[in-house]
């Protein structure tokens, strides 16, 4: 009898442990600034959409002003970082964006506002950033902010079906009027260079997630061109 009471409390006493630990993990932070630039690169999202930090057997949530992030990425250069981070009273949509300089010592502020976002943030060259916005049941709003400038250029993402189980295709009306009919609904939008030109990459698939290849938008200056797959 004994030894079966010194078992469960042996018992008892591993589950606390590990459930104090568990809690210790989850709430571990770490200052995005405190990160040595060469392993930013190697930040990540969870499922919470939260950027996480992992160093050999060490994970943690990343923060800045101790307040959680939610979508992290270098410019092509890696001089500069734009990120969102959720305000210290947030909702889900609410997102505050920072740009910094960090090449600068102390890393230099570009760009701080805030943003009904709902989606990751991309770049698109070295002084644009991309993100879409809420917009309605069918649509997204697509805003293209320049870190010099400070100006954005609006444009809309709709997708339209004829009839349930139908074929799906998606208009993206740019900031010039321009408007580009694509089959299929878009998977992923990123920003690529290649031979020292940018990209806007549109990445296709139909409603049952087969891949349709991509759309491929050449960016000079403020405008777009379609130049194929």
């Amino acid at each position: 009898m004994q030894s079966f009471r010194t078992l469960v409390m042996l018992f008892f006493l591993f589950v606390t442990n590990s459930h104090q630990k568990l809690i210790k993990k989850d709430l571990m932070k770490t200052d995005l600034f405190s990160i040595p630039l060469e392993e930013v690169t190697h930040l990540s999202d969870n499922e919470q959409n939260q950027v996480i930090y992992k160093n050999n057997n060490f994970q943690s949530k990343v923060v800045f002003n101790n307040q959680l992030l939610y979508s992290l990425e270098l410019s092509p250069s890696q001089k500069f970082i734009a990120f969102f981070f959720y305000p210290e009273k947030h909702t889900d949509d609410k997102l505050k964006l920072m740009i910094f300089d960090i090449f600068r010592k102390p890393p230099q502020e570009i760009l701080s506002s805030d943003f009904d976002t709902a989606s990751y943030l991309h770049w698109l060259g070295e002084e644009n950033i991309f993100f879409t916005t809420h917009c309605g049941s069918s649509c997204e709003g697509f805003d293209l902010l320049n870190i010099r400038s400070k100006k954005i250029l609006r444009a809309s993402i709709t997708s339209f079906s004829a009839d349930r189980g139908a074929k799906i295709w998606t208009v993206f009306d740019d900031w010039s009027n321009n408007k580009f009919g694509m089959d299929g609904v878009i998977k992923n939008i990123r920003g690529e260079i290649k031979g020292e030109k940018d990209y806007l990459i549109f990445e296709m698939e139909d409603s049952n997630g087969k891949d349709l290849g991509k759309k491929r938008f050449l960016f000079v200056g403020r405008t777009l061109r379609l130049v194929g797959q």
